[in-house]
């Protein structure tokens, strides 16, 4: 039928084996708050970009 679990797939584990996984471990795809925060920081971090002007571009 050419379905498969996830990790066949080449998904991560979803943790569908898990007790109440449906009730626990669901949505899958939705970011947790923390994920843009940490993000946004690592940015910051970077400083200005320094590629600019290179390559007789201005």
């Amino acid at each position: 039928s050419g379905t498969s679990w996830p990790i066949d797939a080449g998904h991560p584990c979803l943790g569908c084996t898990e007790r109440n996984f449906w009730d626990v471990f669901t949505p899958f795809y939705r970011r947790p708050p923390e994920t843009e925060k940490v993000r946004n920081l690592r940015r910051e971090r970077a400083g200005p970009r320094v590629d600019r002007g290179r390559g007789g571009e201005s």
